[in-house]
């Protein structure tokens, strides 16, 4: 019998994969954001829970480290992608669309925390905290690749004058 972890965590990276799968288009440029995604994503990871002890996972397939290999290696770089592809110009939308993904995915971090095994918050570290830990990185995934877009534009340019 296949416990409920392995259903949430299973679903989560087939919703993710299937999301991209019927997006795929126009999403090549966006690779950049979802590596970069991954990367920050396990390094913030490794420090709330190996230095900080703010949360706990349980399940996935990297359990030695504490780690789910599908949560920062699936589902937050293709995230990241529709972060960055759908992010709205102006202030307003911005935050909006913020808050919204930040609401989504620390209602996907409360569940995780409170109906499975899968996460364990720890230390004082709850839900709303975890609001301002995602809006933090949506910013910082969308900064970067912001950042990176304009200098390889640059780098282009310069070597065609």
């Amino acid at each position: 019998m296949i416990s409920i972890d392995s259903w949430v965590e299973g679903g989560a990276v087939a919703a993710a994969l299937l999301a991209l799968v019927v997006r795929l288009r126009g999403m090549k440029k966006y690779i950049i954001a979802a590596l970069f995604a991954s990367l920050f994503t396990d390094f913030y990871f490794t420090l709330a829970t190996q230095v900080f002890h703010w949360w706990d996972y349980h399940g996935g397939i990297l359990k030695e480290v504490g780690l789910s290999f599908s949560y920062p290696d699936v589902i937050i770089p293709i995230a990241a992608m529709f972060v960055v592809r759908y992010w709205p110009h102006d202030r307003k939308s911005q935050a909006l669309w913020g808050l919204a993904w930040s609401g989504a995915l620390t209602g996907f971090d409360y569940f995780c925390a409170n109906y499975t095994t899968l996460m364990e918050f720890k230390n004082g570290f709850t839900w709303y905290y975890d609001v301002f830990l995602w809006a933090a990185n949506l910013l910082a995934w969308y900064v970067f690749y912001r950042w990176f877009v304009e200098r390889r534009l640059n780098f282009v340019s310069r070597k065609l004058d």
